[in-house]
């Protein structure tokens, strides 16, 4: 299989919110992802930076 996304030491720059390590993480081709949270916790900010819609 291969990777549909891959993120090694991933940090994702927020002033309000502010990461306490990197990010490791590899979504290979046929899994599947749910991403949950409170709401105002940051899912759809983290969809737009893996899709490229956002830069930070």
């Amino acid at each position: 299989m291969s990777s549909l996304i891959h993120i090694t030491n991933g940090i994702i720059a927020n002033p309000i919110f502010q990461m306490t390590s990197p990010v490791n993480f590899n979504l290979e081709e046929g899994e599947q992802l749910a991403i949950i949270g409170a709401n105002a916790s940051g899912k759809s900010r983290f969809v737009d930076i893996l899709t490229g819609l956002r830069r930070r």
